[in-house]
C-alpha cells in the first residue's frame, strides 16, 4: 500500500481561500462606508433644506440676489451647509444643490431640494462596488416649509 502525504494541505487551502475571504471583507467595508454617505446625504439634503428656507428668506441688504432666490451668495451657503454633513465621508465632498420644483419661493411655500452628491470609492479591493469610475452618486430630498418674512428696505 502506498501511503500519501497530507503535508502542505492547510496551505494550499489558506493560500486558495484568503482571497475570496479578503475580497468578502472589504466589500462589506465598501458597503459599509456607503451607506454612512448615503444617511450623511440624506442629513445633508435635510440641513440644505432647512438653511435654504431660512436663507432665501433673508434679509436682501446681505446677498446679492433677490429674496426667495437662490443665487449667488445665498446659493453658496446654502450649498456650504450641504456639505458639513458629508464631511465624515470626504475632506471636501463635492455636492450640488438644486430645486426641482421652482426657482422663486413665497411665503406659504414648500422648499423642496435635492442634495446630488458624487461619493468616491475609496477601499480597495471593494471599491468595485461603485463601478468603473470608483463613484457612487447619491440623490436624497427633503422638503421644509418656506420661511418667508417680508423686508422694508430703507
Amino acid at each position: 500500500m502506498i501511503r500519501r502525504s497530507t503535508a502542505g494541505y492547510v496551505t494550499t487551502e489558506t493560500v486558495l481561500t484568503f482571497p475570496v475571504f479578503v475580497t468578502r471583507f472589504m466589500t462589506f467595508v465598501q458597503l459599509a462606508h456607503l451607506e454612512v454617505a448615503s444617511l450623511a446625504t440624506e442629513h445633508a439634503a435635510v440641513t440644505a433644506t432647512r438653511a435654504a428656507a431660512v436663507i432665501r428668506a433673508d434679509d436682501p441688504r446681505f446677498y446679492d440676489s433677490a429674496v426667495g432666490v437662490a443665487r449667488g451668495t445665498r446659493l453658496a451657503e446654502i450649498t456650504d451647509a450641504a456639505r458639513i454633513p458629508l464631511r465624515v465621508t470626504a475632506e471636501r465632498p463635492e455636492v450640488r444643490v438644486s430645486f426641482p420644483d421652482r426657482a422663486v419661493f413665497r411665503e406659504g411655500d414648500q422648499v423642496r431640494l435635492r442634495a446630488d452628491y458624487a461619493y468616491a470609492c475609496t477601499v480597495p479591493i471593494g471599491r468595485w462596488v461603485c463601478g468603473a469610475s470608483g463613484t457612487k452618486r447619491i440623490v436624497r430630498e427633503a422638503t421644509m416649509p418656506y420661511q418667508g418674512a417680508g423686508y422694508v428696505v430703507r
